[in-house]
């Protein structure tokens, strides 16, 4: 029961403050622009590598045929796929002959629009018919992947919930816990019955709690009421969770909001470059696939927009339930040893 009324205290005195209207903004600020700002599509013009094995077939004509700047001509379809790989964002095309017709595969990455590949194959074919005398024949090779056809604003959601869920949280118990300590809330709880981990606990589940609402508002009006809701809850709460854990371990480690501030901002920014890699496929160095922020996006674009790999939505689950609970055992040491 006494964790249960401080939990109502701290709702109660979260909800007088300025930092939860601040993430109500937040919220009504994306859903806004997600909805009637971005484009359900962005549009632009990939590299295409190219492999002609056809004897006689020039270069030159390919590249007029396909109409974009970038062309790059490889020695085979092997070395087509394996560039490819490198650059996520590059579309294959390998032209072969066939009992006298032209065989021209298109291989593709597997989130291209379908007006991008009837433009393709559109230039592709025509130029074929035209420029020799085969007759042209073609078929899509998709490169190891999965992934569904995303809707540039509906594809925005994983990042605003990574944001709200994980930073939110991160700044805004690490404030709350900062003004208690400047209060004195902190020492005079120390000399009542109840635990310390009561009061971090009391905190955290505020922040689950405010987690749920902004998590569920913001997906609600963009996805509709279609998603699958055990999913989405349970790794809206392990993340909620864990992004509390890195503000309580923030609070222990100093003794003021404005000494902590540079370390919150850098640690907030390391996690957030994970963004790139999210919209920009080819650039997804190592040392940005370890972050924790990482696999988070597209845990949740998994749930979202869903493939069949429940396996990443579970790990990750278990996995930030895992690290919370250290956290949360690191955090509640720091406590006790700074009241001690």
């Amino acid at each position: 029961m006494k964790l249960w009324a401080l939990v109502v205290k701290d709702i109660k005195l979260s909800a007088k403050s300025n930092y939860t209207y601040i993430v109500l903004v937040f919220v009504i600020v994306f859903v806004v622009v997600a909805v009637f700002f971005v484009p359900d599509e962005f549009t632009n013009d990939p590299e295409v590598f190219v492999h002609a094995g056809t004897e006689g077939l020039l270069s030159g004509k390919i590249e007029k045929a396909l109409d974009v700047d970038e062309v790059v001509f490889y020695g085979s379809r092997d070395e087509v796929i394996s560039n490819m790989k490198k650059d996520r964002t590059s579309i294959g095309v390998d032209i072969t002959t066939e009992n006298g017709k032209m065989v021209i595969e298109f291989i593709t990455q597997g989130y291209e629009s379908e007006r991008l590949k009837k433009i393709l194959e559109a230039h592709v074919m025509g130029w074929a018919a035209l420029e020799t005398g085969y007759e042209p024949n073609s078929y899509v090779t998709v490169l190891e992947s999965n992934n569904p056809d995303i809707p540039a604003n509906k594809g925005m959601l994983p990042v605003f919930l990574v944001m709200e869920s994980a930073f939110m949280g991160f700044f805004m118990i690490a404030a709350y816990v900062f003004q208690d300590k400047e209060e004195g809330t902190i020492k005079a709880y120390a000399v009542t019955p109840a635990k310390i981990w009561q009061y971090l606990l009391s905190k955290v589940l505020v922040f689950v709690l405010f987690g749920w609402v902004s998590g569920l508002l913001a997906t609600i009006i963009i996805m509709g009421p279609g998603i699958r809701y055990l999913q989405f809850m349970l790794l809206l709460t392990s993340a909620s969770i864990f992004g509390s854990m890195l503000g309580l371990i923030a609070a222990g480690l100093f003794t003021s909001f404005t000494k902590a501030m540079n370390v919150i901002f850098v640690v907030a920014f390391v996690l957030g470059i994970t963004v790139i890699p999210y919209y920009m496929p080819s650039f997804s160095p190592v040392y940005i696939r370890i972050l924790p922020t990482y696999p988070l996006l597209f845990a949740f674009r998994e749930v979202l927009f869903p493939t069949g790999n429940t396996v990443l939505v579970y790990t990750n689950v278990l996995g930030y339930l895992a690290a919370s609970a250290v956290l949360f055992y690191i955090a509640n040491k720091l406590f006790e040893k700074k009241l001690v």
